[in-house]
């Protein structure tokens, strides 16, 4: 009998024990399901802040409202400012790596629904929060090869590329997917660059590479999103032959600009020199030769190739800046051409001297650096193809002569 009583009292213990134990578990098993909740919600917010951070840093680049744009971001992903859940745009950060000028911090906090934590802290929500920080990143390439066949980029002996200042900021991407897309020819082959990288390979022949940078490969080929928004049409309606003259070139008659140019829209082959003034703006050339024939210097100017070449004549000094105003669609481009101009150009030939001080940006072109004894400057190009023949391609940094912003700069969130 007393050991019959003694099972008894034990079961009811083990009965207690497991009550006990499973009342911690389901406890345990509730809190994890809350935190799961919260972490979701969180990683959710985090989303929102990261779409809102780049989003205000794209409207910041282009000089309009980065806290408009944020906010707008947040209110369409279900994050609205009121009820305790509080949207901060600021520009630029309050702390952290990247509070200098061109950076959006957004700062989100939410309340968030609990449904098993409330019996312990006796609330109903728990707040969560995300930051992100996004602003204008500089590019690691600055030079864009754009043909998908045949030699990208040709090197034909004691050919230079190089920044001059002696530093190695500039990548140059290749897009043809050729066995001869980079092609190395004759010895002297200078290249001074961060990379040269090509979807296809390298053809050499009398220098197995370049020197210092050797050529790599890659698969894609993503050229900054900004390109793609430099302006390709005709910004005129009515196109007209230069009033200044005309002028024989080796038995080629060109049409002579005014002393004083006036943007606006040019057909005809014109000669662009001899003391002609270009005052700031945008120039378009329909013709089918565009001749810089003597010393020509112009600030804030862009010259829009709608078809045909562009050539610099021999020992012809050239100094060509690219407008600077965030609003101005041509911002930072010195010379562009639309995808259907696939001409030849040439904007160094024997002892010319070219400073171009902005993008080139014509994807179709084939531009071309022949002659011993001058060289060009150019700030970034985005083109078909490139060659050199003897000749020497300086490729300076965009943001030392363009601190407002490149056109190859791209938005990042950074924090």
């Amino acid at each position: 009998m007393k050991m019959r009583a003694f099972v008894k009292s034990d079961s009811g213990q083990v009965m207690i024990i497991t009550v006990l134990c499973t009342t911690v578990l389901i406890g345990f098993m509730a809190l994890a399901i809350d935190v799961g909740l919260l972490f979701r919600a969180k990683r959710n917010l985090q989303m929102v802040a990261d779409a809102a951070a780049t989003a205000g840093a794209l409207e910041l680049s282009y000089g309009f409202s980065a806290t408009t744009a944020a906010t707008k971001v947040a209110t369409a992903n279900g994050v609205t400012a009121g009820g305790g859940t509080t949207v901060t745009v600021n520009t630029p950060p309050s702390y952290g790596s990247h509070t200098g000028s061109g950076f959006v911090e957004v700062i989100l906090q939410q309340p968030n629904p609990t449904f098993f934590m409330g019996l312990l802290t006796h609330s109903s929500s728990a707040m969560i929060g995300a930051r992100a920080v996004a602003g204008t990143v500089p590019p690691t390439g600055c030079g864009w090869l754009n043909n998908t066949k045949g030699t990208d980029l040709s090197l034909q002996g004691n050919a230079t590329i190089q920044n001059p200042d002696g530093g190695t900021t500039c990548g140059i991407y290749s897009n043809s997917s050729d066995p001869d897309s980079v092609s190395v020819k004759g010895q002297g082959n200078y290249i001074n660059t961060a990379y040269v990288a090509t979807r296809g390979g390298l053809s050499a022949a009398g220098n197995s590479n370049t020197t210092p940078t050797p050529v790599t490969t890659y698969t894609t080929y993503n050229p900054p999103a900004k390109l793609a928004q430099v302006p390709t049409a005709n910004p005129y309606t009515t196109c007209s032959n230069p009033t200044g003259g005309t002028k024989k070139v080796s038995g080629h008659t060109y049409y002579l600009m005014p002393a004083d140019a006036t943007p606006g829209c040019y057909s005809g082959d014109v000669y662009l020199g001899g003391g002609v003034t270009l005052e700031p703006g945008t120039y378009a050339f329909t013709g089918s030769t565009i001749l810089l024939g003597n010393d020509l210097t112009a600030k804030s100017v862009t010259l829009d190739i709608i078809s045909g070449a562009f050539n610099v004549n021999s020992t012809t000094n050239v100094t060509l800046t690219a407008p600077t105003d965030d609003l101005n669609p041509y911002q930072g481009v010195v010379l562009e051409a639309p995808p259907t101009n696939t001409s030849d150009w040439n904007i160094q030939w024997g002892a010319a001297q070219g400073v171009f001080q902005g993008l080139i940006v014509a994807s179709g072109i084939n531009l071309t650096l022949q002659d011993q004894g001058g060289s060009a400057l150019v700030t970034g190009f985005y083109i078909g193809s490139l060659t050199l023949g003897t000749g020497t391609l300086e490729i300076d940094s965009y943001a030392k002569k363009f601190p407002g912003g490149s056109p190859l700069d791209s938005i990042a969130l950074v924090e």
